[in-house]
């Protein structure tokens, strides 16, 4: 079912592929046991024109340096243990 803003999406992606030149993107249709669709796959390189046509590209996303916070937590386990001991709580 297509919504509005699927609607939407589709004709800005359009749009924004048409201003490279129309490309034909290579896909897959993935189906279920009984034969019906379910997803579609497409090449990667088709996938990266399609995001920065959208503007997806991680490059846009701000890059946050995470190194000042190295070792600034203080876990009394071992993580590997306490992820060991929470799942066996699971069965």
């Amino acid at each position: 079912m297509m919504v509005a803003s699927d609607t939407f999406d589709i004709i800005y992606l359009r749009t924004q592929l048409r201003s490279e030149a129309m490309h034909e993107v290579r896909k897959k249709i993935v189906t279920d046991e009984a034969m019906r669709p379910v997803a579609v796959q497409i090449d990667y390189e088709d996938w990266i024109r399609i995001a920065r046509a959208l503007g997806l590209e991680r490059s846009n996303l701000p890059f946050t340096d995470l190194s000042a916070h190295s070792g600034r937590l203080d876990w009394p386990v071992d993580g590997l243990e306490y992820q060991r001991s929470v799942r066996s709580e699971w069965r």
